[in-house]
């Protein structure tokens, strides 16, 4: 095998190794409604990890909480706002 063709691939085993293990990593929640997405997304053990994901007309609530760090995201609606 040519050595460019070698390194190329080397490069792209390390490429996909890295990305399974930031994977493994990583706590990835995600709530679609619609048109509408969150994503939250944080360095942390899955199985060590709290999700609380809150839900009613118009809203939406995602709370994560991760090796000591949290995240919290509200969606809203515009019909939702205006009952506020």
């Amino acid at each position: 095998m040519h050595a460019r063709t070698l390194m190329t691939a080397s490069t792209l085993l390390l490429a996909l190794t890295a990305t399974a293990m930031a994977k493994d990593d990583t706590v990835r929640t995600e709530v679609r409604r619609g048109n509408s997405s969150a994503v939250v997304v944080q360095s942390g053990d899955p199985k060590s990890a709290t999700v609380h994901v809150e839900r009613r007309p118009g809203y939406v609530k995602i709370e994560q909480h991760s090796r000591g760090s949290s995240a919290t995201v509200i969606q809203i609606d515009d019909a939702a706002e205006g009952k506020r």
